[in-house]
């Protein structure tokens, strides 16, 4: 694609900040999903991450910040399934108490992943 080799050279020029910034803004998926992943992103590009589709691939980032993090998974705990490595305990409160059978049996499909 040209114009995403335009973009990379403009950005070439640029510190690693603007750079993993800039990638993670991306409408290109593959620029998107790197930059998501990558060790250099700053944490505030991850927090800022708006879709909820990428929600996810921001959120396994080690550099995620922590409280943005906890304040997701309060508001919507399913989300804690999706996670790489999830709080134990938040897991096993959706395999005791989760609403519907299908999140029971998802939770504790996570934890057998886990243990």
């Amino acid at each position: 694609d040209p114009d995403a080799l335009a973009q990379l050279d403009v950005l070439a020029k640029q510190p690693d900040r603007i750079w993993w910034s800039t990638l993670a803004k991306s409408n290109l998926t593959f620029f998107k999903f790197g930059a998501l992943n990558n060790r250099h992103t700053p944490p505030a590009v991850l927090a800022a991450e708006i879709d909820p589709e990428w929600w996810i691939v921001a959120m396994n980032n080690p550099r995620f910040p922590v409280d943005v993090l906890k304040a997701r998974l309060k508001r919507d705990p399913l989300l804690a399934l999706e996670l790489v490595k999830p709080e134990l305990d938040l897991v096993r409160q959706l395999a005791l108490n989760g609403k519907t059978r299908a999140i029971r049996e998802q939770a504790m499909r996570k934890l057998d992943e886990l243990y």
